[in-house]
C-alpha cells in the first residue's frame, strides 16, 4: 500500500519538477534584490521586490513554484485569487522602471504573464488610493466575488457559499461582521463618493481581470 502511494505521488510530482527544472535552466536568479520606492499623494511605498530572474537575452521575470493547482475545474482557466500577488509584483516592478514577465509553475499547469501594459502606474496609484480609503472603513468588495461579477456571472454564491463551497464571507470575520451576506454587501454604500459593490469591483479589480485575460498557460505533460 505504501509503495503504491509513493509511486502515485512520484507520478504526480515528476511532471511539475521537470517543468520547474527547465524553467530554472532558462532563468537564473539575479544576484541582487531590487528596492522599490514609490510616492503617491501622501503615501510613500518602500519595500523590496521578490527575487528576480534573468534569461540569456537579459529579460527579467518573477519565477515561482506553487504546490497548489492553478486552474479552475469548471472554466479550465487560471484562478485569479492565486495569481493576484504576481500581478501586484509586476505593478510594483513597473513603478521603478522594470518590465518583468511572470512565470508560475503550479501542480497542474505552467502560467506565463507578460509585463503590464502602458498605464500600469495609474492602476497602482488607484490601488493605493483605495487601500487608504479601506483603512477608514471596510470596503464592500472581495476579490473572488468581484471577479465573478466582472465576468457577468452571479456573484452571490461566491460570497455567500453553499453546502459544497464555503463563501468568501466565511473566511474573514471582519467581512462577516459588516457584510454577513451578499445582500448586505451589494446594498452598502461607503466612502466620500458613496460607492457600492459594483463601483468598487470595477475600480479595484477591472485592471486585474483584464490582465488575467492576457495570461498564457500550458498543462504539464
Amino acid at each position: 500500500m505504501a509503495a503504491r502511494t509513493a509511486a502515485a505521488l512520484l507520478d504526480d510530482i515528476t511532471p511539475v519538477l521537470t517543468v520547474w527544472q527547465e524553467i530554472r535552466m532558462e532563468w537564473a536568479a539575479a544576484p541582487q534584490r531590487q528596492a522599490i520606492t514609490h510616492a503617491h499623494g501622501r503615501i510613500l511605498l518602500e519595500d523590496w521586490l521578490p527575487t528576480l530572474h534573468q534569461n540569456s537575452a537579459g529579460d527579467l521575470a518573477f519565477v515561482q513554484l506553487r504546490a497548489s493547482r492553478l486552474l479552475n475545474k469548471e472554466s479550465q482557466k487560471p484562478e485569479g485569487d492565486k495569481l493576484a500577488a504576481l500581478w501586484l509584483q509586476q505593478l510594483l516592478a513597473n513603478a521603478v522602471g522594470l518590465r518583468c514577465d511572470g512565470i508560475v509553475v503550479g501542480r497542474d499547469v505552467l502560467v506565463r504573464a507578460a509585463p503590464p501594459p502602458p498605464g500600469a502606474m495609474a492602476a497602482l496609484d488607484d490601488l493605493l488610493d483605495l487601500w487608504q480609503e479601506g483603512l477608514c472603513e471596510p470596503l464592500p468588495v472581495t476579490l473572488k466575488t468581484a471577479l465573478v461579477s466582472l465576468q457577468g456571472k452571479n456573484p452571490a454564491p461566491i460570497y455567500d457559499g453553499n453546502d459544497h463551497l464555503p463563501g468568501e464571507v466565511r473566511k474573514n470575520l471582519n467581512l462577516f461582521r459588516d457584510y454577513p451576506d451578499f445582500a448586505a454587501l451589494s446594498s452598502a454604500r461607503t466612502g466620500l463618493q458613496r460607492r457600492g459593490f459594483a463601483e468598487y469591483a470595477a475600480a479595484l479589480y477591472r485592471p486585474f481581470a483584464d490582465w488575467l485575460e492576457t495570461l498564457e498557460w500550458q498543462a504539464h505533460p
